[in-house]
């Protein structure tokens, strides 16, 4: 059991370029909490809280390139956090999306391998079946590990309210709507393109 796990890691490290620390700990340690959203409503929601971060208020969305009357809140905004709260989530939503990216790398190589070998009607290793499945839950571990974190972070009772808001937005998936800005004047090719 040592000596594969051994094995795994180096297999794991070679093929992903990421820590083989993400590989020591077996299935059971990765337990969904119970009255949380599974995992992969948290990590949507990290990595959308990730490409918003820095953003502003203000920030326009593009439409055909194009500045819009559309605004995407911030999560602060939207969540109503405050300054140090906002640095948190933005931190370990940043930190919990480069390290899935870096599973994506190795996950497309195994998958890619897979197929081929679907097509030309090879069997299917075990060790590729296993790795993909380890792959997977490394990245359950990391999506648990940063929802551990943020909870710690903002406490009982403000996670319990943001917990709230990702189960009242999980199914369309979209935690930051654009928002239409009535202050905002309509950009003037879209003007033009309205007589």
């Amino acid at each position: 059991m040592g000596s594969r796990r051994v094995r795994m890691q180096v297999v794991l490290g070679l093929l992903g370029g990421f820590s083989p620390c993400l590989a020591q700990t077996g299935p059971s340690d990765v337990q969904r909490q119970p009255g949380l959203p599974d995992r992969a409503v948290y990590e949507s929601f990290f990595r959308q809280v990730a490409q918003l971060a820095g953003g502003s208020d203000s920030t326009p969305i593009l439409l055909n390139g194009e500045p819009s009357t559309l605004t995407r809140a911030t999560p602060q905004a939207r969540l109503g956090l405050t300054d140090q709260e906002a640095q948190v989530l933005n931190e370990l939503a940043t930190d919990c999306a480069a390290e899935s990216l870096l599973l994506n790398d190795a996950v497309k190589r195994l998958t890619f391998e897979r197929r081929l070998r679907v097509i030309s009607s090879q069997e299917i290793p075990d060790r590729l079946t296993q790795s993909l499945r380890d792959l997977d839950e490394s990245r359950a571990r990391i999506v648990a590990d940063h929802v551990q974190r943020l909870e710690a972070a903002f406490g009982a009772e403000r996670f319990r309210t943001l917990n709230e808001y990702i189960r009242s937005r999980q199914k369309d998936a979209n935690f930051f709507p654009a928002l239409s800005d009535p202050n905002r004047p309509v950009p003037k090719k879209a003007a033009a393109a309205k007589k």
